[in-house]
């Protein structure tokens, strides 16, 4: 598993750019988790939509959670069946992948701070699993 951390803020209009790296990303899967999206004007639900499709342009699999993650449920279980899932509860979401991580996986994770998303980036010591990611300091 290749871990990339970037949950400290998730500006809608910095999302594209930072999905680029995945577009080279050599790897078996690549999955991208979305916390809380912040910065955009109007309704919530479509910038949910075009990130979602930013995300599935260059992922094999895309993950919402927290408390916006229904915005996506019409894709979900529309046309992205399959490779686009949504969970309010972001534990479960990292249970999930706990269970289903292959080796040398690309996972990128984008979310708010206010997502708390970090405290969950812990290896499980019970049963020796790695942690998702692996936490980097910020600047």
């Amino acid at each position: 598993m290749i871990p990339n951390d970037d949950a400290e803020k998730a500006s809608f209009y910095g999302i594209e750019a930072c999905l680029d790296f995945l577009e080279e990303a050599s790897a078996p899967r690549k999955t991208v988790i979305f916390g809380l999206i912040s910065d955009y004007p109007g309704a919530a639900r479509e910038y949910y939509y075009k990130a979602a499709r930013l995300a599935l342009a260059r992922a094999d699999r895309v993950y919402f959670t927290g408390p916006q993650a229904p915005r996506v449920r019409r894709l979900a279980k529309g046309e992205f069946a399959g490779r686009l899932f949504f969970e309010e509860e972001p534990e479960k979401v990292f249970e999930h992948l706990f269970r289903d991580t292959i080796k040398d996986e690309v996972i990128y994770i984008k979310a708010s701070k206010s997502t708390e998303l970090q405290p969950l980036f812990v290896p499980n010591h019970e049963t020796g699993a790695p942690p998702i990611v692996a936490l980097a300091s910020k600047p």
